[in-house]
């Protein structure tokens, strides 16, 4: 791996993201996908991919997002970081960074095997009784790293299917929030109630889970216009006592309520007596950062 903090990759990324953000592209990708969708007869999908495709252009006026940037000149010389994924079941195939990061300690939580020659560091985590499945294995150390990671200050969390570009403790030169917790802004949706609209269109929930948990937003005053992040990588602060109290919140929800944890992040922000603004902003949209590539999920 080269010894300039990662610069080349993550350029190559920036590139490679400028064109698939471009007018151009998103068009020539409309077309391919209707005439797939033609071609094998699957006309209900075609209209509902067109009416998904309108309601982002015209309704949600979403525009293509402009590749973020990241400052190279000053690296980072601070403590080291836990970098971590966890992947359980087949949900997931294992992707190894692109660039090993010497500020950084690289560790995956998982039932597979892994290379010898693999970046990542299988560790094992103290699991709970009732933390019995893939699921809530990988939740629990998702929303938990100060029991799992606790020998560190900071962590990163990326999902699985997130591939490292470049050298993420660049981050930490300018990681400031007072609840220890640093994400991404959500690429699409503004509000938690607008993320519960879109997984009940993917049908990732139900008409009657998405009756229940609205109706506790409502209960508990959640505005409509608080703000809303993604949560597939996550920075943290584990000695900010806000942070630890947040993520316990998350994970309480989480094994109580419905198994959707993005439906309950910002909420439990929101009831812990914080602003989204509070939170340290790793971008306004992943599919922009070239820190990332971001494959399927399996």
């Amino acid at each position: 791996m080269d010894n300039n903090n990662g610069k080349v990759f993550y350029d190559l990324n920036k590139r490679a993201l400028e064109f698939r953000n471009s007018k151009e592209y998103f068009v020539g990708d409309r077309i391919v996908r209707y005439l797939k969708l033609l071609k094998g007869f699957h006309f209900l999908k075609f209209f509902k991919q067109q009416g998904e495709d309108f309601c982002r252009v015209v309704f949600k006026k979403k525009k293509n997002p402009p590749v973020q940037d990241l400052d190279f000149s000053h690296p980072y010389t601070g403590e080291k970081i836990a970098v971590y994924t966890a992947i359980y079941g087949n949900y997931d195939a294992i992707p190894e960074p692109l660039y090993k990061d010497p500020k950084c300690d690289y560790y995956i939580f998982t039932d597979q095997e892994i290379s010898p020659d693999s970046v990542w560091k299988k560790i094992e985590a103290d699991f709970p009784e009732a933390v019995d499945t893939a699921f809530l294995k990988n939740r629990y150390v998702k929303m938990l790293p100060h029991r799992v990671l606790n020998n560190y200050r900071y962590s990163m969390y990326l999902d699985g299917n997130l591939i490292l570009t470049s050298a993420v403790s660049l981050y930490m030169n300018t990681f400031e929030s007072s609840c220890g917790i640093g994400m991404h802004l959500h690429p699409s949706n503004k509000s938690i109630y607008e993320e519960v609209k879109y997984n009940l269109r993917l049908k990732k929930i139900n008409k009657n889970e998405a009756k229940i948990i609205k109706e506790q937003y409502k209960k508990d005053n959640m505005p409509k216009n608080y703000g809303m992040t993604e949560c597939n990588v996550i920075l943290r602060d584990h000695e900010n006592k806000e942070c630890v109290r947040i993520m316990e919140s998350w994970w309480e929800h989480i094994c109580s309520g419905i198994k959707r944890d993005q439906l309950y992040f910002t909420y439990v922000l929101f009831k812990c007596g914080h602003k989204v603004n509070e939170l340290y902003v790793l971008g306004n949209n992943i599919n922009s950062n070239p820190m990332f590539i971001r494959e399927k999920h399996i």
